[in-house]
């Protein structure tokens, strides 16, 4: 038999990607620990987890279009209280290839729902089984209460060319909303909506080095913002309970980034830039029986400019059967604070290791820390997990998390999730998502969530 005949032949008996697919999974866990629930602060509860998943999928020959609804549900039952918070998270992504050097995008999620913001029980970021896990992130920010109503959303469109061959080109267009799904949540997470911009550009100067500037701008406009009475604002500690509106901040941030892969098997990244952030004039309105003092107060606006610098590094080790995965990053970077419309500088670090020792069993950390420079706060969270995938659709997990969280004193009020926090836990994630292949010869990342 010639080439072609043989050629033939495989791609008669490989199976055919289906157009239209369907697929169903979820994620159960069972965890006992201390803040999970409502119950006084260092209390020992238990919570039940569910997170069903459907994803939706139709590909055609030059484009795909997926749908996702992934509800999160927590239940923490106590003495007093049975708590139950269900987070509705939905997405959709449209990707369309209209030139081989050129393509379109249009992605959407929205969060409606009740959101925890525990340390040790955050809504889960992983991605079902057959899909690489999406890696670490950075804590964000957290609220003066446990959990929070929320409306959450944020859809961007872009496209992207190749003017040459090691060249691409990505520009994008989005627009956000959140706010507090209501009045009380309100007071903890205004209402804040608006454009973004953003340009990338992805140029491969060699075979191992690549170069990615970015310039990213968006405009966030607030509705009313609480500021209790011993909060801060612009750097003041506030006397009076009364909401600050006419807000709007700007955010501009210019950054480059040098990804350099060292061997097949190790890369590593630096990154560089700044960060400008502008604060409109706004007006503070004092509230109840106060109002008489003074009805409005203008608030002057300003603008401040922030360093931003990044390292990154993966490490892959190939062993007899599996592989040792390192990651390593460091930054500093301002965020802007949802719950209070302040800007912080923040020195972000993270670690995480994926080892696995024997066949289908394997060990997995993670750790990261955040220190505000420009204001007290510091967010240090750990995980430990051991899994087990016994057959293609089916793992089994048992770890631990552990935080410990130092947020400042907000209107004369203790943050309810300061201090200690920790959570044992035993998880089961199943799906009918096939898991890809292993690959452990290639760049750091491969070979995650593999069948042998």
């Amino acid at each position: 038999m010639g080439p072609t005949g043989l050629c033939l032949l495989l791609l008669a008996a490989a199976p055919a990607e289906q157009p239209f697919t369907v697929d169903v999974g979820g994620r159960f866990e069972a965890a006992v620990g201390t803040n999970i629930g409502q119950s006084a602060i260092g209390t020992v509860d238990t919570s039940w987890l569910l997170e069903p998943d459907v994803l939706v999928q139709d590909r055609w020959s030059r484009g795909r279009f997926v749908l996702e609804y992934r509800p999160w549900i927590l239940y923490t039952p106590t003495v007093t209280l049975h708590d139950v918070l269900v987070l509705n998270r939905i997405s959709a992504t449209l990707l369309e290839e209209l030139t081989p050097n050129s393509g379109i995008f249009v992605t959407s999620r929205m969060w409606i729902g009740d959101q925890a913001f525990s340390p040790v029980v955050t809504p889960s970021t992983l991605a079902p089984i057959g899909q690489p896990p999406t890696g670490p992130s950075y804590p964000g920010q957290l609220p003066t209460v446990r959990a929070l109503s929320v409306i959450d959303s944020e859809t961007r469109a872009g496209y992207h060319f190749y003017p040459i061959r090691n060249l691409r080109l990505q520009l994008e267009a989005g627009y956000v909303y959140s706010e507090g799904a209501n009045p009380a949540s309100r007071l903890q997470l205004p209402l804040q909506r608006g454009p973004l911009v953003e340009v990338r550009a992805d140029y491969a100067m060699s075979v191992r080095d690549q170069l990615i500037p970015t310039f990213r701008t968006g405009l966030l406009s607030y509705g009313p913002v609480f500021r209790p009475a011993g909060s801060v604002e612009g750097g003041v500690t506030v006397l009076l309970p009364h909401f600050q509106t006419g807000l709007a901040v700007e955010g501009t941030e210019a950054a480059l980034r040098w990804v350099h892969q060292a061997t097949p098997l190790i890369s590593w990244e630096v990154a560089g830039g700044l960060g400008v952030l502008w604060r409109s004039s706004s007006t503070d309105l004092t509230t109840g029986d106060l109002v008489w003092i003074r009805p409005g107060i203008p608030v002057p606006g300003g603008w401040n400019v922030y360093p931003i610098a990044g390292l990154r590094a993966r490490q892959v080790v190939p062993l007899v059967s599996q592989v040792l995965e390192f990651s390593e990053a460091a930054a500093l970077a301002p965020i802007i604070d949802r719950f209070s419309a302040t800007v912080v500088q923040r020195l972000q670090a993270t670690i995480t290791g994926r080892y696995g020792f024997v066949s289908r069993w394997a060990l997995e950390t993670q750790g990261t820390a955040v220190v505000g420079i420009d204001a007290t706060q510091l967010d240090v969270r750990a995980e430990v997990k051991l899994t087990w995938q016994p057959v293609r659709h089916l793992q089994i997990s048992a770890g631990t998390r552990l935080a410990y969280v130092d947020y400042p004193v907000v209107g004369n009020v203790p943050q309810p999730l300061n201090g200690f926090s920790w959570v044992a836990f035993l998880a089961i994630t199943t799906g009918t998502m096939d898991p890809p292949p292993c690959d452990t010869g290639g760049p750091p990342g491969l070979g995650r969530w593999c069948w042998r």
